[in-house]
């Protein structure tokens, strides 16, 4: 799967489960669901999940996500990509200082950690997203290897556990939503590797689709909709509150 379509469809799973959690912590019996409440029940290494975010709030976060994206993926040259970043700062600034509470700022940069996640893998191929950035590593591990195993994923949750850190966490859960999808692919990976016997068996699930065919270009453009439809209803329900 492309980079961008690990990041879009990964965000996408993650845009839906956060609002769809927050509604259901926030339920009044009505559509008012963005109303601000102290209460969220879900705690996390520090951070609470459920909180409501204002409008403004929740814009500056969907900036800050898309410009990084843009980043990441070198839409744009010289001053353009520059400037991605620099929005992207901009925009964190004003969620740190601009707010009377921090959640939106943290909530950010967890979602960063979750965008950064559903990369990282292909740091083990120089073509990708991320390993453009860092070609000395990308091309000194071969492609699809340790970098897609469960030993990756359980060392970053390992790390998240012991520094107590809901950004590593993120970061985790983003790596394994992407080498889930990878599962999908003809190519598939090997979870296992480099056990012996096992490493060269590459683990695909059914319904496999071509990297860059119809079936990615499917997903890829049907999780821009879910964003599409997601920020409409936060943007409806702030609207009737």
């Amino acid at each position: 799967m492309l980079g961008k379509t690990h990041v879009i469809s990964s965000l996408a799973v993650m845009h839906v489960g956060l609002l769809a959690y927050t509604a259901y912590e926030n339920r009044s019996g009505d559509a008012q669901i963005m109303l601000h409440s102290p209460d969220a029940t879900l705690e996390l290494f520090g951070f609470q999940f459920g909180v409501p975010l204002s409008l403004a709030e929740y814009s500056l976060i969907v900036t800050v996500i898309s410009l990084f994206i843009l980043g990441l993926l070198r839409v744009g040259r010289g001053f353009m990509l520059a400037g991605h970043f620099g929005i992207v700062a901009l925009c964190m600034a004003t969620l740190m200082f601009g707010f009377d509470s921090t959640h939106p700022f943290k909530l950010a940069l967890v979602l960063l950690a979750f965008t950064l996640g559903t990369v990282l893998p292909d740091i083990d191929s120089e073509n990708s997203t991320i390993g453009k950035y860092i070609t000395p590593i990308s091309r000194a591990i071969p492609h699809r290897t340790i970098t897609h195993t469960i030993w990756a994923v359980l060392l970053i949750l390992g790390l998240a556990w012991y520094f107590e850190s809901i950004y590593l966490l993120a970061l985790a859960l983003g790596y394994v939503v992407h080498i889930t999808e990878d599962s999908f692919s003809r190519q598939g990976i090997r979870w296992l590797y480099p056990i012996p016997k096992i490493a060269r068996k590459r683990w695909r699930f059914p319904f496999a689709y071509e990297t860059g065919g119809l079936g990615e270009t499917v997903v890829f453009f049907a999780s821009i909709g879910i964003h599409a439809l997601c920020a409409g209803f936060v943007i409806w329900s702030n609207a009737v509150s």
